[in-house]
């Protein structure tokens, strides 16, 4: 059987995505990696990895850590309103219940600067950028990704928050623009390790911008990761680790095969936006910001879902599992959406914690 590892610090912030070295019969497939099409025509073609190691994203929280942040958000969010931050809207309010702040973004209204960073274990045969170089897998393997891939891996992310995947996804405010990409020669930065003092030392030569900047470093990631994410309100206490990590061949047209889409990072910026599994705190109490991803739009899931076969695996609430949903397990030739509860709740955490 697989071995699954469940990772994450609620207050750092962090979410990682685990490729276990083990191979299981009937196991689950991993976790955002790129694999076919964003299509629902081709969800059913997809099947069931079942050579595929297993794969967990340390990324979950408990009730009452996810009740700690939702506190948190919605402090920072009425104070916010209070010093008249615009596009901000109260909701409600009684003599039992406090007013509920809400982000109110138009779509595709903030840009996002990304600086990616390509980390590499040795210098580049030739042009690196060639198609017909001969030593094109030995730069691909050493961390060479085509400046092209890093190009197509922002498409990604523009399609994915613009809902032009199909199915009923729902256009977000954020679109993406590739603000800077640099090269790093450092064989130890590219076997790269989550945590620790190389890490550290990588990010805190490399990051830049701001807290409103997105950093994707691709590297060799160590110990079976496919990447990790830092969740916004870890940025206050770790600005240097804020990012996303992703393996360097899950970018679009890369070798891992199947899980060349590109969406280990449209899953990862998810959680750098605030969201969590689609199946966290399994099937909960409510379909509410009470249980659960904290999204009411999402349905309830008790574990996650590794293939495209339609399931209800929480019976006693609306909706069959969201297999279609990014921040849920399942291969990427069925999922292609954030739902506009899970837009929202990106929208609250950026005014919360990142404009």
């Amino acid at each position: 059987m697989s071995v699954i590892t469940r990772v994450f610090s609620p207050f750092l912030g962090v979410s990682i995505v685990l490729f276990s070295a083990t191979v299981a019969t009937a196991a689950p497939a991993p976790e955002r990696l790129g694999a076919g099409l964003h299509s629902p025509a081709v969800c059913a073609e997809a099947g069931a990895r079942s050579a595929a190691p297993g794969i967990s994203d340390g990324s979950d929280l408990s009730t009452l850590q996810a009740t700690m942040v939702e506190q948190q958000t919605q402090t920072r969010l009425r104070a916010k309103a209070g010093a008249g931050t615009r596009l901000l809207t109260r909701i409600g309010a009684s003599a039992t219940k406090a007013t509920v702040v809400k982000a109110a973004l138009p779509a595709s209204s903030v840009t996002i600067n990304v600086y990616f960073h390509r980390l590499v274990k040795a210098a580049a045969v030739g042009d690196f950028n060639s198609a017909t170089n001969p030593s094109k897998a030995t730069n691909l393997a050493n961390g060479w990704v085509p400046d092209a891939q890093i190009a197509s891996q922002i498409t990604v992310l523009n399609k994915a928050f613009a809902g032009q995947f199909g199915g009923l996804a729902t256009v977000t405010p954020f679109k993406f623009v590739l603000a800077g990409t640099d090269t790093t020669v450092n064989a130890t930065w590219f076997a790269l390790s989550r945590g620790g003092a190389t890490e550290t030392a990588m990010k805190t030569a490399l990051r830049k911008g701001t807290k409103a900047d997105l950093n994707i470093y691709s590297a060799n990631l160590s110990k079976g990761l496919l990447g990790w994410s830092t969740f916004p309100w870890g940025y206050a206490a770790g600005p240097i680790a804020d990012g996303v990590v992703v393996l360097h061949t899950t970018l679009p047209g890369g070798t891992t095969a199947t899980y060349n889409l590109g969406d280990t990072a449209t899953h990862e910026v998810g959680h750098w936006f605030g969201l969590y599994h689609t199946f966290q705190g399994a099937c909960g109490t409510a379909v509410t910001t009470t249980s659960g991803d904290l999204v009411s739009d999402t349905p309830a899931e008790s574990t996650p879902q590794y293939t495209c076969s339609v399931r209800d695996s929480c019976t006693t609430f609306a909706g069959g599992d969201p297999i279609h949903n990014f921040m849920d397990y399942t291969p990427d030739s069925c999922m292609y959406e954030f739902t506009a509860g899970q837009s929202q709740r990106m929208s609250d955490q950026w005014v919360a914690y990142r404009a």
